[in-house]
């Protein structure tokens, strides 16, 4: 099964670029419009992060089904979290953090055998992304939620 990073990784990112010009958009900035409990900016954002539990429950089949300790806990947490969220109908409020996937889609093709410069540039492109997504725009992103909650 193909990973959903390839699709929500991109998505994240268009999410993204739509939070960033939310003024332009709706004319308030985000996440003051979340927080003020505005309607979603986009259908993406509430489309998006069902996608990620869907496979989060894929996830935690297959660890069922295999007994894979690792995929029984990240689908069980990922299904938890975004079942819960979905449930109150919030998916908008963390639809940008999937942007982490991002991360993810350079990890697809260590699998493939590739020579070692490819690999060796496989291998950066899965570090620039890690540290840009997962260590600087996402804490950023929760950054300005609590100074604007």
């Amino acid at each position: 099964i193909p990973t959903p990073c390839l699709l929500t990784g991109p998505l994240a990112l268009l999410c993204l670029y739509y939070d960033l010009s939310s003024v332009q958009i709706a004319g308030v900035p985000e996440p003051l419009r979340t927080i003020t409990c505005s309607p979603p900016l986009t259908s993406l954002h509430t489309f998006l992060p069902l996608i990620t539990l869907g496979y989060a429950l894929l996830d935690l089949l297959e660890g069922l089904y295999n007994l894979q300790i690792d995929f029984i806990i990240h689908g069980l947490s990922l299904t938890i979290l975004f079942g819960f969220i979905s449930s109150n109908n919030q998916q908008h409020t963390i639809a940008c953090t999937l942007i982490m996937e991002v991360s993810t889609i350079p990890l697809q093709f260590l699998k493939c055998k590739f020579n070692d410069k490819v690999m060796l540039g496989v291998n950066l492109c899965f570090l620039i992304s890690f540290i840009g997504a997962r260590l600087v725009i996402v804490p950023y992103l929760w950054y300005k939620w609590l100074v604007t909650y």
